[in-house]
């Protein structure tokens, strides 16, 4: 299952990133994060079960008593797994809506990079250009982590599986883990 990671390069950063050999990535581990990212549809196809009990089964005490009460098993683990095939019949049959948490944390992180940059200018700071990186990975992470914790279905796993790393000819100058 593929992991969702994503490197930033914007107008005046990408000579620095040349010049200075420094990246940053902001990544999320959990197997279903490309899944909450871009819409899905399984037409003709269902998404997986596992993954699916395994949501209910954290997520059983929030979940909505409706849908709980369309379950008639006799133990709760019975009454999961039932849930979990409703979602599944209801996910193949409409798809899920995509959150674009990365795409729109990193389109967040190129309007305020230019900030971060200008802070440094005329500071004759040598190392304005690694704290301008990584306020802008940061920056992305948290917005990421914002919008996960506000509109993602099953923010605890995600958002811990989140991280941004700022390399420098390929050694960590900055790293931080999420949150949940």
């Amino acid at each position: 299952m593929p992991k969702l990671t994503a490197e930033f390069r914007h107008g005046r950063l990408d000579v620095l990133f040349d010049n200075l050999e420094v990246r940053f990535v902001v990544g999320y581990t959990a197997d279903y994060a490309p899944y909450v990212e871009f819409p899905t549809s399984y037409t003709g196809s269902s998404p997986p079960f596992e993954p699916l009990y395994e949501w209910v089964k954290r997520k059983w005490a929030d979940l909505d008593s409706g849908l709980k009460d369309l379950a008639t098993g006799d133990t709760i683990a019975e009454r999961q797994k039932e849930v979990a095939w409703i979602v599944q019949g209801a996910i193949a049959e409409n798809g899920t809506d995509g959150v674009y948490f990365m795409g729109r944390s990193f389109e967040a992180a190129k309007q305020a990079s230019e900030q971060f940059l200008a802070a440094y200018e005329g500071s004759n700071n040598p190392e304005a250009p690694k704290l301008a990186f990584i306020q802008t990975g940061e920056f992305a992470f948290q917005k990421s982590q914002e919008i996960v914790a506000e509109e993602a279905y099953d923010t605890g796993n995600l958002q811990k599986s989140g991280f941004v790393v700022v390399e420098r000819k390929g050694e960590n100058v900055f790293e931080e883990d999420g949150q949940g």
